[in-house]
């Protein structure tokens, strides 16, 4: 797809209010409800394919927090990932993960990406 990254970029900004719109309030409840229970265990990571400039993390952090969450977004366009670091390190203060907290951001096409044996403990939220 031949498409200019800035406008691209803008239009996922804007249409963040009409997506938040969206989500079933009950469903959305039910899922942070049990990303509680999940972060009583231990750390919770999540790996979010074509995460884009980070508009589901950001949603997520904002209903949960990012306390003992390790997020992974994932997409092959490295522009769209450096607004979601900026994004998400300005509203939140993270930055990389450390092991149990934090973002680690990944430009690569997804197949290519999990045809590699994976490393860490395993996800327990697949977006």
């Amino acid at each position: 797809m031949d498409f200019d990254n800035a406008s691209f970029r803008r239009y996922l900004s804007a249409k963040k209010t009409v997506d938040d719109q969206s989500l079933n309030p009950r469903l959305w409840a039910s899922f942070i409800g049990y990303l509680e229970t999940m972060r009583k265990e231990g750390a919770v990571r999540i790996l979010e394919l074509g995460a884009g400039i980070g508009s589901m993390a950001e949603r997520i952090f904002c209903s949960a927090g990012t306390e003992g969450i390790q997020y992974v977004l994932l997409d092959e366009n490295s522009e769209f990932l450096g607004e979601a670091a900026q994004r998400l390190g300005t509203k939140f203060g993270i930055g990389p993960a450390d092991g149990s907290t934090g973002i680690v951001l990944q430009a690569e096409e997804a197949g290519t990406w999990l045809s590699r044996p994976p490393q860490g403990s395993p996800f327990r939220v697949l977006l």
